[in-house]
């Protein structure tokens, strides 16, 4: 594994980056398909989706 994607894997999960303030948008599963659409339609507003595939 590259040194740069090592590194960055330990800051995320070390909490020295923090990721979570990245996410604009949680999607269920079964919204996949909304996900996608807003994700093209909605560029400027959408930063970082996340589909939750279980809770």
């Amino acid at each position: 594994m590259p040194i740069v994607i090592r590194s960055t894997i330990e800051a995320i999960s070390s909490g020295r980056f923090d990721v979570k303030s990245m996410v604009t948008h949680i999607y269920d599963y079964q919204d996949v398909q909304q996900a996608f659409e807003e994700s093209v339609n909605n560029k400027r507003n959408i930063i970082k989706g996340v589909i939750k595939i279980s809770d």
